[in-house]
């Protein structure tokens, strides 16, 4: 009975996809010190059990969401947009002049 109803609701149509949802009991927890350990210890679980050439696995929350947010900004910062901004001022400067320094102002 049981199985028959978390079918329906967690498994597609066609049983080619499932969906499980994990809550915690205490929704104010820490994300570093607990959900991204255990989504880490998850992820590799899923890796073991499941054959990466014949399944597609993924792990996905709001929390991951923002970590990885702060990641790639972290490592795009680091990358060469950090250089071409400034070069893109140079050539704007040299080609409208001083009315380019407004876009420093007006940039965020």
């Amino acid at each position: 009975f049981g199985e028959a109803i978390a079918r329906q609701r967690y498994v597609s149509k066609d049983s080619r996809s499932t969906l499980v949802v994990l809550e915690g009991s205490n929704p104010k927890c820490s994300n570093k010190e607990i959900f991204y350990p255990l989504s880490d210890w998850l992820n590799e679980q899923l890796y073991e059990v499941f054959d990466a050439s014949e399944f597609e696995v993924g792990l996905t929350s709001w929390s991951e969401q923002m970590r990885a947010t702060a990641n790639g900004a972290v490592k795009d910062a680091s990358s060469a947009h950090i250089f071409t901004l400034p070069i893109a001022w140079a050539i704007l400067f040299g080609t409208v002049g001083p009315t380019a320094a407004f876009v420093i102002f007006t940039m965020p």
